[in-house]
Formats: structure tokens, sequence, C-alpha cells
């Protein structure tokens, strides 16, 4: 769980930041390989890699997404767009009741690996904002609250 942690925290900088990209003949053939495999059809492809892992941002189906790959070429996490209809049912109705005052963000981010994918939601009301942290069963954390200048 832990290595999964530093995972995620490396792809969230990773997607947060202006990385430098490397070219793909300096990523190791089974990583290239497994992405091509993986995602067909991948176009604007760029690579990057910190330490052991290495990050590819890509667009597919008109989103652009990114992964996560360590030296073995299995991939360790992702990370996406979503719109708030993807988000698991159970979770959408957790959110609605929980935070009926509120308006929900119609994009959430999802980050995926290690068999669990959590949904970071925003949601503002005339008072805060909310940073929300969401699992797929309907759990939610509030990670981050700001108040609202009054206007």
């Amino acid at each position: 769980m832990k290595n999964f942690k530093v995972v995620l925290t490396a792809l969230a900088l990773f997607v947060s930041s202006v990385a430098m990209a490397i070219p793909e003949e300096s990523v190791a053939p089974n990583v290239v390989s497994a992405f091509r495999t993986a995602y067909v059809g991948a176009k604007s492809v760029k690579w990057d890699k910190v330490g052991a892992f290495y990050f590819v941002t890509f667009v597919i189906d008109n989103r652009e997404v990114n992964v996560s790959y360590n030296e073995a070429g299995e991939i360790v996490g992702s990370s996406e767009m979503i719109t708030f209809n993807e988000v698991p049912v159970v979770t959408q109705i957790s959110l609605r009741e929980q935070f009926g005052g509120y308006t929900l963000s119609p994009q959430v981010y999802r980050v995926s690996g290690n068999g669990e994918t959590v949904y970071y939601v925003t949601a503002v009301n005339e008072k805060r904002s909310l940073k929300l942290k969401c699992d797929s069963e309907g759990a939610i954390s509030i990670l981050q609250r700001t108040k609202l200048a009054k206007q």
C-alpha cells in the first residue's frame, strides 16, 4: 500500500508539472511494447522517467490519459479526467446525499492503481469549496476546505 501511495503521488506530481519529455527510444522496449498493446491508437504520446517509473501521457478517444509503468512493463497506475456520470452510481448517490447543498463539479479526476480507484471531486456552495476524495464504494473524505470570499 505504501508503494502504491508513492506511485500515485509521483503520478499526481507528474501530471501537475511540466515534465521534460524523453524520446521513446529512451524507454525500455518492454514498456513501449506493453503500452502499444494496451493502448492501440494512442496519439500525442509523451514519455518521462522518474526513478524506476516511466510515465506516459497520451490522447485516446479524445481523452488525455496518464499511465505509469514500472521497469518490468507493468501498469502501476493511471489517471484521467472523466465526467461525473462516469463515477460509480453508489459514489454519485453518496456525494449527492452528503453534499446536497453543494454544486458538484461535472469533471472528476480518476486515479487507479494496485486494484484501487479513487475519484477527486470539487464541491462548491456560496460559502466554501471542498476538495473531496471518493472511492468506488461511496466512502468520501474531505481533503481541503477553502472559505470563499464574500461578494
